[in-house]
């Protein structure tokens, strides 16, 4: 992918939820066909921070994630059992939490891409 993306440009079908204090959004679910999933960095002008709990379960449609620069934490089971998730392309610039099921039960041959200045 190459260029700056729209910071609010999303994948149709992905579902947001304001948090309780109105101040950001966290991506929980995904109802599209859409095979890259594209989670936007603002959403109704407010970050988008998190992927909340199994999120993309058992989604064996996705094969790419492109996570923006935003995201602070993507929890358990997030993306468990996208059998066919072969890419992750986080745009993130600080450490996050990853717990230790977010990914678990994805394409054996899967890759996280981080930016090169950040490994």
């Amino acid at each position: 992918m190459c260029g700056q993306l729209d910071p609010t440009y999303y994948t149709v079908g992905l579902q947001l939820s304001l948090n309780s204090e109105g101040t950001e959004y966290e991506v929980i679910g995904y109802t599209g066909s859409d095979n890259k999933v594209v989670v936007p960095m603002f959403y109704n002008e407010l970050p988008v921070v998190a992927i909340s709990y199994s999120a993309f379960l058992d989604n064996a449609t996705i094969t790419e994630v492109v996570l923006p620069s935003t995201i602070k934490e993507i929890r358990q089971g997030a993306f468990y059992g996208c059998s066919s998730l072969k890419k992750i392309n986080t745009r993130i610039l600080n450490p996050f939490v990853i717990n230790y099921s977010t990914f678990k039960n994805i394409h054996e041959d899967a890759i996280l891409i981080v930016p090169i200045d950040k490994i």
